[in-house]
């Protein structure tokens, strides 16, 4: 009963993930490249060849495709990461004048929001219901950026960084350093909420690597018709734009989480750690510096133990 429950559900899981794959932007990707590939050599002389084939090849081509669609799916899955750190602004340093110019542009932005934001706070109890909500929005939108000397040359990278930062800034716990520990004495709800988060920002890159990807079938247009090549150009440009707006928004839920994770489950991390929690607001620093450092730095000044 034990072994065919354990088949059962790894059939499903892996018939899911195949089914993930080959229903996905890669299916549309290659199937574009075919009808460009056909429309280019002629449908005629190709159908031709098909028919004179055996149903042999018939089955080679159709698991061949198969094997195709869901391996470069399943490649550019495994991009994905290094794809975010790249969106992000984790440029190298042959970059580094480019990166320069990102960072400074993010920081006259940061500069030109905190001073609107002043300059309506100055007058609050005088402002209009659309400058209460302007003022409410950018109240919010200055809290996704980090301080300005950890600014980074994208506008996801600082909205992400000040996510990370959060647990630092507010309670002096390094998110790097505390969140494996933490992330084990998350309630399951809240991590599954937390893995979904992870998983449509991830889903999100994905689509921004495809809308790359599928500027390659311009290519394959070049003396085409020219409405063809502009075409193909302008959907990879759209498709591009959506998808980075899309991981925006999904990038912000996932910081908010991350931020809420912290908010309310760090007296559970320091239960489970058998430290002190804050006895008040006013102690929040001190004690999760001490926490930090004894975690990462094995330094046990002012560290204590409550009873297990």
């Amino acid at each position: 009963m034990f072994g065919s429950k354990f088949w059962e559900t790894a059939a499903e899981s892996v018939a899911q993930k195949w089914g993930e794959r080959l229903f996905s932007p890669a299916l549309f990707f290659w199937a574009l490249g075919v009808v460009l590939a056909g429309t280019r050599a002629g449908w005629g002389p190709m159908l031709a060849w098909l028919q004179a084939r055996s149903e042999a090849l018939y089955v080679a081509l159709a698991v061949g495709s198969l094997i195709v669609v869901v391996g470069s799916a399943a490649l550019v899955e495994g991009m994905q990461l290094a794809a975010l750190r790249w969106l992000e602004g984790y440029w190298p340093r042959w970059l580094a004048p480019l990166s320069r110019l990102g960072r400074a542009w993010q920081a006259r932005q940061v500069r030109s929001l905190r001073e609107r934001y002043t300059a309506l706070a100055r007058r609050y109890d005088h402002l209009s219901p659309e400058e209460q909500a302007e003022y409410a929005r950018l109240d919010a939108e200055l809290h996704t950026y980090p301080d300005e000397s950890r600014l980074l040359p994208t506008r996801l990278g600082n909205l992400l960084r000040a996510a990370e930062e959060y647990g630092y800034r507010r309670y002096r716990l390094a998110t790097g350093v505390i969140w494996p520990r933490l992330w084990l004495v998350l309630p399951e709800e809240t991590r599954e909420e937390i893995t979904a988060a992870r998983a449509r920002m991830d889903g999100a890159v994905r689509l921004v690597i495809w809308s790359v990807l599928l500027a390659v079938w311009t290519l394959l247009a070049w003396g085409m018709p020219w409405w063809v090549c502009c075409g193909l150009a302008a959907v990879a440009a759209l498709g591009g734009c959506l998808a980075c707006r899309h991981l925006g928004r999904m990038a912000g839920l996932y910081g908010d989480l991350l931020r809420a994770a912290l908010d309310v489950h760090r007296f559970t991390l320091y239960e489970a750690l058998h430290l002190p929690p804050p006895a008040s607001p006013a102690e929040e620093h001190l004690i999760g510096e001490q926490a930090t450092m004894w975690l990462w730095r094995v330094r046990s000044r002012g560290v204590r133990f409550t009873d297990a």
